[in-house]
Order: structure tokens, then sequence, then C-alpha cells
């Protein structure tokens, strides 16, 4: 799927903070060791995706797996896109 419309919406509406932890989260890599704060950027990423595109996108901590490829070509487009290796 392309990384334009709702992809595009949702990751241009989360803060700085839950892109940088959602680009972590693609790099295979979990930064926030403080469940309390990691459940509040859970929330913010999962309430914007369910507006935009329909579905959480990150569960626990881990990406769905589902949506990684399109999470990936929407940050890259954003400018601050997690690598693809």
């Amino acid at each position: 799927m392309a990384a334009d419309g709702p992809w595009s919406a949702f990751v241009g509406s989360l803060s700085d903070d839950a892109l940088g932890y959602l680009s972590s989260l693609l790099n295979g890599v979990n930064p926030v060791a403080d469940v309390l704060r990691r459940s509040a950027l859970e929330e913010e990423i999962n309430t914007a995706a369910m507006d935009t595109v329909g579905d959480v996108v990150v569960e626990t901590g881990s990406m769905v797996e589902d949506y990684e490829d399109d999470l990936r070509a929407a940050l890259t487009r954003l400018g601050g896109g997690p690598s693809s290796s």
C-alpha cells in the first residue's frame, strides 16, 4: 500500500516525541523504559492511527507487523523515516 492519504495524515498528526518513538520501534528499539511514558506515547499513536487509518499500529511496545512498510514509507516521506535495514 502506498504511503499517501491516511498514512501521511497519520504521521503528520503525531508529536515529535511520538514520531521518534515510532521510528525507534521500526528500527527494533524500544527507547522508553518508563511504562507510563511509553503508554502515553502509544495511546497518542494509536488514537491518531484509529482516526486516520482505522486500526492501532503499536501494541505493548511493539509495532503491528502488518503496517511496518506503510509506516516506513510515510515516515520517509515526512523526512524522518527509519532506515529499512
